[in-house]
């Protein structure tokens, strides 16, 4: 029995043996850390979600950091891959995403990536802090990155869009408030959405200031004034306003404004006028040159003629569309040198000074409008922009 005892306590200290290499053999099958492949962009728009694919040679549990958060979660089993896929908000700048894997002997696989959050570009923007009404002036958007594409961009001066236009570093706006505008403040807005449909948004205070001018009494004869009758406002009206719907987007000229004609200034722009006592208040809208019948008049810059013709209130009427929003008007000619359709140039001969229609001496009556509205002709003379 003793030697039954002892066998049977050999045998079973062998068996015990045998266990434990077997066990050691397969924790040595499972002791190399596991194989971890992590599918995500490496560049991503910031404040955005996107997706990151993580798969595995085995079941692992994993914890995820990133930007300040943890993520804890076990990847399933699927065709012989554990797989799992996570949605991350995008946060700006360079930012690193820690990875541990950690199967079910507790094996760990440690793995460190990078991601850079392309952050929402925030319009810069230049603008005039306080304007006068008639003045014209220019907004200015400097352009990002072409990395990261604008969609869109739109500019407006109290709700009303403004025409925007780009070159290669910026965008630019053209705008004007509108003569007998009150005092106070006007919010200009740039919206902008970028390639990844992102929007930014910047609001920019617009003080409007006073205008005092005394009302000039022109005292204009019966029969001059004859001409200023309803029917002949709407003709001219819709004249005007067939041209400004068939506007040219893009600016077209590539050179400073010039002074049309050669000649004395007399009326300025924005006065208010009557032209007969006790009558209707109205605003000068351009800027008058007085010179002899026949001094040539010149394009102010480039554009293309977009009515031209002899009109009762107007008289010999020119009018120019130099592309994003900009008109040249040209009043009272004695004769035309140019016809609907014409591309002209900057300082190309477009007419003669005279004294035709709503007019009591031989003058240029020179208009630069901006989207419809009157703007001050000399704040454009030798200025590519306002």
């Amino acid at each position: 029995m003793a030697k039954v005892k002892g066998t049977s306590w050999l045998i079973a200290a062998l068996l015990g043996l045998a266990a434990i290499s077997m066990t050691a053999v397969l924790i040595g099958a499972e002791a190399t850390p596991p194989q971890v492949h992590a599918e995500f962009p490496a560049v991503v728009p910031a404040d955005l979600p996107f997706n990151i694919l993580i798969s595995a040679d085995r079941p692992i549990s994993f914890t995820l950091r990133y930007g300040g958060e943890q993520h804890e979660a076990v990847a399933q089993e699927l065709s012989g891959e554990a797989l799992l896929r996570l949605e991350l908000l995008a946060l700006p700048g360079v930012q690193t995403l820690e990875l541990t894997a950690r199967d079910r002997a507790g094996n760990e696989s440690h793995h460190r990536f990078e991601i850079f959050g392309i952050p929402l570009t925030q319009p810069l923007v230049r603008a005039p802090e306080r304007v006068v009404p008639g003045e014209p002036f220019s907004i200015r958007v400097a352009l990002p990155p072409e990395a990261i594409a604008i969609s869109e961009l739109r500019i407006s001066l109290a709700d009303v869009p403004l025409r925007v236009f780009r070159n290669d570093l910026e965008a630019v706006a053209l705008g004007a408030v509108p003569l007998g505008s009150a005092a106070g403040e006007q919010l200009l807005t740039i919206k902008l959405i970028d390639g990844f449909d992102r929007t930014a948004v910047v609001h920019h205070t617009l003080r409007v200031g006073d205008y005092p001018q005394p009302v000039q009494e022109l005292n204009v004869a019966a029969n001059v004034l004859s001409v200023v009758t309803p029917e002949n406002r709407a003709l001219e009206a819709a004249v005007v306003e067939a041209a400004h719907a068939a506007a040219k987007p893009e600016p077209v000229w590539r050179e400073p404004f010039l002074l049309p004609a050669e000649g004395r200034l007399t009326s300025p722009f924005g006065v208010p006028r009557r032209f007969v006592r006790g009558g209707q208040v109205a605003f000068h809208h351009g800027t008058d040159i007085a010179a002899p019948v026949g001094t040539p008049i010149m394009a102010t810059n480039r554009g293309t003629v977009v009515a031209a013709g002899f009109y009762p209130i107007r008289g010999g009427f020119t009018m120019i569309d130099h592309g994003g929003g900009v008109f040249s008007h040209y009043f009272h000619q004695a004769r035309l040198h140019v016809q609907v359709g014409d591309l002209v140039e900057r300082g190309a001969l477009i007419g003669e000074i005279g004294s035709t229609g709503l007019s009591t001496g031989p003058h240029l009556h020179w208009e630069m409008r901006v989207s419809g509205i009157s703007t001050d002709p000399l704040a454009w003379v030798d200025k590519l922009f306002p």
